[in-house]
């Protein structure tokens, strides 16, 4: 029987169904909402290590994602002056965050599970390594390392998100932050959306945090002064949105895909995240 990641109850409430013999459930003792049964490790690694299709329409979006991280380096640039600072940037992707971070004068490096993502990355010079965040704290023996470590939209797909802290607390340089994201389960938009939140539209996302959950899951890995906020806005092409609101939603794929491809290029602020994502950030 599945125990609660972060409680270890073993009782659950269904909240949706997944098919194959898997449901979306809360913990009755901690309310924490996960994926029952829990997925292997072996599981998760197989669905990313060789998925450029996961990629690609990331790809597309380079402009708006380099956006969003030179906004995310302002941020952390309130906390403390990043130059010079060591960066471990976990579930990088192609590296773009890792990239802007090694031009502000960081010592940036990036790992992510995909072997396809990080050969592109690789191919554009910057420095990313085919890893997770608990092989590469145990094969470089890193301890007290990173004045920052990032995780953005890395732990709701997390085989072991617990382990996954655990291993970022180690690395961690005292004093130096952690900054996670990931998607709200208490957001307003869950509500509205009903069983057709986009947030279940993702068959990878295993876990799915509210900010007491979150909060509970940094304070156990050790981490102080944890503070919650929304996440910043990415400014999407219409086009790239409804394109990908079709993939989520397969009965409006088709009008959807109109819609796509008579707006074009035409760019504007996304007004709403259906996600509700939440940045974390913390101390250790």
């Amino acid at each position: 029987m599945n125990h609660c990641l972060l409680c270890t109850g073993q009782y659950f409430v269904p909240v949706k169904s997944r098919g194959l013999g898997t449901q979306i459930a809360a913990c009755r003792t901690c309310g924490f909402v996960q994926v029952i049964p829990h997925v292997s490790r072996g599981a998760v690694a197989r669905t990313y290590q060789d998925d450029w299709n996961h990629f690609a329409p990331y790809v597309s979006q380079t402009s708006v994602h380099r956006a969003y991280f030179q906004r995310l380096l302002r941020f952390l640039e309130t906390i403390f002056p990043l130059t010079q600072k060591k960066m471990l940037d976990v579930g990088c992707a192609t590296g773009l965050l890792v990239d802007e971070a090694n031009r502000r004068g960081m010592r940036a490096v990036g790992i992510d599970i995909s072997k396809s993502a990080v050969s592109h990355g690789k191919k554009q010079h910057v420095p990313l390594f085919n890893e997770t965040s608990i092989s590469w704290m145990k094969k470089k023996k890193y301890r007290n390392e990173y004045n920052v470590i990032t995780a953005l939209s890395v732990i709701e797909h997390e085989a072991d998100p617990v382990r996954m802290m655990q291993a970022l607390y180690t690395m961690a340089a005292p004093g130096g932050i952690v900054v996670i994201s990931t998607p709200n389960f208490n957001t307003v938009y869950r509500a509205l959306m009903g069983k057709h939140w986009i947030g279940y539209a993702h068959p990878e996302h295993l876990w799915f945090f509210t900010p007491k959950t979150i909060t509970t899951l940094f304070r156990d890995a050790g981490f102080v002064d944890i503070v919650l906020r929304r996440d910043f806005q990415r400014s999407y092409s219409v086009s790239y949105a409804f394109r990908r609101l079709g993939d989520y939603l397969p009965a409006l794929r088709r009008v959807c895909s109109c819609i796509a491809a008579w707006t074009g290029t035409l760019q504007i602020p996304m007004l709403f995240n259906p996600w509700g994502d939440m940045l974390v950030t913390a101390r250790k």
